[in-house]
């Protein structure tokens, strides 16, 4: 007797109740590398770059210089017991906090002596401020740098949205936007599932009552014979088969 499954009532072909079980492993994000490492990094910790590169922890910038001794603000006076708690409460933020962060420690305000012969003037100027022993205080950027350790481009970057009127810092979009110059089309995805559904397929005469919504395809059949079958479908037709990676995934 073959009949096919009714995926939708929960029950077998010959009708009994079925628990839907699979053999693939379950989603564990927190234990991915690349999610491990951006943790790190976003703590201040050591990690692993994409280029394979590690980078070091980052310390926090107590019994250091924060700036020229001749700062007319003075930012060495700053303790270190203050220079510990604002590195900590910084790193202790996620990555759209420390741009909220930075941004509402930053000002814009016109320059205030323009040279006449540059060729480019300065469109603004900044100040810096952090909190010190419950006081808003003005510090220079070296210094505000060095008690965030971060760069002076990120410091740019966040320069930029501050100059341009907006009421807070732009969120973070690293792995979320839409721009995937090597994304695979639809078109060339639902190729690929046309393929699939074109060998035959049935339930496993053994597990039918744990799984009677799965189908299994031949034991003649491989991966990289249903690959090769595929990609001279793709040259018949003139196209460019996916990648074996891409396929199979």
């Amino acid at each position: 007797m073959n009949s096919s499954p009714d995926s939708g009532s929960g029950q077998s072909a010959f009708g009994r109740a079925f628990s839907s079980s699979t053999r693939k492993r379950l989603r564990s994000p927190n234990d991915w590398k690349r999610n491990k490492d951006k943790l790190a990094r976003q703590k201040g910790q050591k990690y692993t770059n994409c280029g394979g590169v590690t980078v070091p922890t980052k310390q926090p910038p107590v019994g250091i210089q924060l700036c020229t001794r001749k700062c007319r603000l003075r930012c060495d006076e700053i303790h270190d017991d203050e220079r510990l708690r604002i590195f900590t409460e910084f790193y202790n933020l996620d990555e759209n906090g420390k741009n909220i962060h930075i941004f509402s420690c930053i000002q814009s305000y016109k320059p205030k002596v323009m040279h006449l012969s540059a060729r480019r003037h300065r469109a603004a100027s900044f100040s810096y401020y952090t909190v010190v022993n419950g006081v808003r205080r003005r510090i220079c950027k070296k210094a505000f740098s060095s008690l965030h350790m971060v760069t002076p481009g990120k410091l740019r970057h966040i320069c930029e949205q501050v100059m341009s009127g907006q009421s807070t810092a732009h969120p973070d979009m690293r792995g979320r936007h839409s721009t995937r110059v090597n994304r695979v089309s639809e078109q060339a995805k639902e190729t690929v599932r046309d393929h699939i559904r074109s060998f035959p397929a049935e339930p496993s005469h053994y597990s039918r009552h744990k799984n009677g919504n799965r189908l299994y395809l031949s034991a003649f059949l491989s991966v990289g014979k249903m690959y090769d079958e595929y990609a001279k479908l793709c040259s018949d037709k003139g196209e460019n088969p996916m990648s074996g990676h891409e396929a199979s995934s």
